[in-house]
């Protein structure tokens, strides 16, 4: 029966040592990479969930940090996709880190109001003429005949022509929205 006890004592004293050991850190060591290359990840972050201590990757990719087998680690990186490491032994990682699919880039945004596109519009219409105009003299058909036909028959003509009808209509409704918004404005202020 003593020899029961002590082989029962010494069994869970093993347990214990083993249990606590394990529960002591150990250093985690690893390597950045992107994936599909050899290039290695400087300043990414390496973060343990567990206990919220984080490190950045050296030059090379490197990295070391405190933690326990069963801890996760977050990696991040600026355009790259996030990846979630459980710590399972002491032995070294290899990440490799997904560049992010979706990203979008700066863009600047101009704003235009409708006489500015409509001016572009019919410069747009003036480069594919060639006599762009609606007052032309005799002269200037007798000088380029072959030039007055493709313009009184072209269809980029018609266009152009149609356009300009538009173009004068909508300078017109300019003017009449600018004299009732500042008929409002007046009424508003009075």
């Amino acid at each position: 029966m003593k020899a029961f006890f002590t082989l029962f004592f010494l069994s869970l004293s093993f347990l214990l040592a083993s249990k606590s050991i394990n529960a002591q850190g150990i250093v985690s060591k690893g390597v950045v990479f992107e994936k599909g290359t050899d290039i290695r990840i400087a300043l990414a972050v390496v973060t343990n969930m567990r206990t919220n201590q984080g490190v950045g990757t050296n030059d090379m990719g490197f990295f070391q940090i405190a933690a326990q087998i069963g801890d996760t680690l977050l990696v991040q990186k600026r355009k790259f996709d996030n990846q979630l490491i459980i710590v399972k032994s002491d032995k070294d990682f290899v990440v490799n880190l997904i560049r992010a699919d979706m990203l979008l880039n700066d863009i600047t945004i101009k704003a235009e109001n409708k006489q500015e596109s409509l001016l572009a519009v019919k410069l747009e219409h003036r480069k594919k003429t060639y006599f762009y105009g609606k007052n032309r003299s005799p002269l200037h058909y007798i000088r380029y005949p072959i030039a007055a036909i493709m313009e009184l028959f072209s269809a980029e003509r018609k266009r152009a022509r149609r356009f300009d009808r538009y173009y004068d209509r909508e300078l017109k409704e300019q003017e009449v929205d600018r004299f009732l918004i500042l008929a409002w404005l007046k009424e508003i202020r009075a």
